[in-house]
């Protein structure tokens, strides 16, 4: 669009964000922080529909807009799904029927594949492809499955006259290369992991600032953009581990997280007061009776006059009141017999 040219997204997610001017929240659903009566006022301004209209009409109108796209566009972009190295064969998965419109009207079609979706051969696409929906929709297949292999032939009616592949880095030989978060690049974009995480559910997507959210992006981050660049990304998770459990092809999340954390330590990367402060609390807590008087010091001290100088909890206290504290200490309560 910088260079001019005419750029529109088919899917109706992303149609609807880039009316909006705004980055997708979510994977699988780009505009899933929107809401209906959201889209009716874009769409009564932008496609001229009843302020009134019901989900189907403002899918009717988004539709009847893009077919005069698909018709007139020179050029076809799509990702892809997989991509199998004996035939060249470029599998991708909707819902929509978007993405078919898309590679197969325009006379050129350009294929942008990350490394990491290479496969063996075709016949292991089959397996991912039921794999993929499940995780991402629970369906047992997406609606629409095409396996492309090159330009229309010369006895063929439909399909574009050029098909380019661009298998793309961006980082990932560089993720790849590190001995633990090289797991990561098996992600197959279901986002599961962003449905079930308490912590996205709760952000949503657009406060992780970059183009993947949720758990997959805390730890695919730190890899492609660079450690520094990405945190405090890694620090987003309460390390639950509910990611893990619904993770398709069992990317272990919560030990890559930790392993970034460890590297940003590695690196100088953590606050300094962060440092100094775990440092204290180490010899603190290496003294009991040390420990146990400044326990009774601090207790009597309101949280609401220093706690919001503290790390962490100061950023909790910018929301809420401060909490009361306990008039006994953890140990004294346990040592009478706490009910």
């Amino acid at each position: 669009e910088g260079l001019g040219v005419h750029v529109r997204e088919t899917d109706l997610g992303e149609y609807i964000i880039q009316l909006l001017d705004e980055p997708p929240s979510h994977i699988v659903g780009p505009a899933i922080h929107r809401s209906v009566d959201d889209c009716r006022k874009l769409f009564h301004e932008r496609l001229g529909t009843p302020l009134d209209a019901d989900p189907d009409e403002l899918a009717a109108a988004a539709r009847d807009a893009l077919r005069a796209e698909f018709l007139a566009a020179d050029l076809g972009i799509s990702g892809g799904n997989f991509l199998a190295a004996d035939s060249g064969t470029i599998a991708l998965i909707e819902n929509e029927g978007n993405i078919r419109l898309s590679t197969s009207l325009p006379r050129v079609h350009v294929a942008f594949v990350g490394i990491e979706k290479l496969v063996p051969r075709l016949e292991d696409v089959s397996a991912f492809l039921q794999l993929t929906s499940r995780a991402a929709t629970g369906q047992p297949i997406g609606n629409f499955v095409s396996l492309i292999q090159g330009p229309r032939r010369s006895d063929e009616v439909d399909g574009p006259e050029e098909v380019h592949v661009v298998l793309v880095d961006n980082g990932r030989t560089r993720l790849l290369a590190d001995e633990a978060a090289w797991e990561a690049l098996r992600c197959v974009r279901c986002g599961a992991c962003l449905n079930i995480c308490p912590v996205y559910r709760q952000t949503g997507g657009h406060p992780y600032g970059w183009t993947y959210s949720g758990p997959i992006g805390a730890i695919i981050a730190p890899g492609m953009l660079g450690l520094e660049e990405a945190l405090p990304l890694p620090h987003a998770s309460s390390l639950c581990g509910a990611c893990v459990d619904v993770c398709p092809v069992r990317i272990p999340i919560p030990e890559l997280l930790v392993h970034w954390r460890e590297k940003a330590v590695e690196q100088g990367l953590t606050p300094r007061v962060e440092t100094v402060g775990l440092k204290a609390y180490a010899k603190l807590a290496q003294r009991p009776e040390l420990f146990s008087a400044a326990g009774a010091v601090l207790r009597r001290v309101p949280l609401g006059l220093g706690g919001r100088a503290l790390p962490v909890l100061g950023g909790w206290m910018q929301e809420r009141s401060a909490p009361k504290s306990s008039e006994k200490s953890f140990l004294q309560m346990w040592k009478e017999g706490i009910e």
